[in-house]
């Protein structure tokens, strides 16, 4: 069987290529406590499980769990590194996406965390930002509490769960600027 490429159109990868991706990955029956937010750009998808299925709407969401922000080039490149994890099928193992099987209790911790961090992720030269939000905060609405730079291999692997970010953290491969707090509350959803 041919797998599809990943598309790198926010609005294809969205709302066409996530959620057939995900019903043929996923063989759980969660129901998301609240929904995920992507900006990419000008655009904005809210995801959310419905008994297991992935459901995406256009724009943003009054019970937002977690906001991920980026550029559309910076969202291509992310996308096209990631690739293998689309491969390899593991719907449990892509980023953020973790934040939709949050139990409530833990999804309202995440909501109420003061203050955003900056992923900014190196690759051969280039520097890929992410920038994550807790609930329904603006995004890019104030600086971020704190920005964590890490190598492209070293985020692929904590979000495969292949690396512990506290190891990167003593070896230097990860390095922190701000409130870590906040850092370490919303990166749990990122890393395995």
């Amino acid at each position: 069987m041919t797998r599809t490429p990943v598309p790198a159109a926010p609005r294809e990868f969205f709302e066409s290529y996530l959620p057939s991706w995900f019903a043929a990955s996923s063989s759980g029956q969660v129901t998301s406590p609240g929904a995920l937010v992507f900006h990419v750009g000008a655009e904005s998808f809210a995801l959310r499980l419905d008994a297991g299925k992935l459901l995406v709407k256009s724009g943003t969401s009054a019970d937002a769990i977690l906001q991920v922000s980026m550029a559309v080039a910076d969202f291509a490149e992310l996308i096209h590194q990631g690739d293998a994890l689309f491969a390899s099928g593991a719907s449990d193992k892509l980023l953020a996406l973790r934040s939709l099987s949050l139990d409530a209790e833990r999804a309202k911790l995440i909501r109420n965390v003061d203050g955003s961090v900056a992923f900014e992720i190196a690759d051969e030269g280039q520097v890929r930002t992410l920038l994550l939000s807790p609930g329904v905060a603006i995004a890019g609405g104030t600086p971020p509490a704190c920005t964590v730079r890490v190598a492209a291999s070293d985020f692929w692997a904590l979000s495969r769960g292949d690396k512990n970010p506290f190891e990167l953290l003593m070896d230097g491969k990860i390095r922190m600027q701000g409130r870590l707090e906040v850092a370490m509350a919303l990166s749990s959803v990122l890393v395995g």
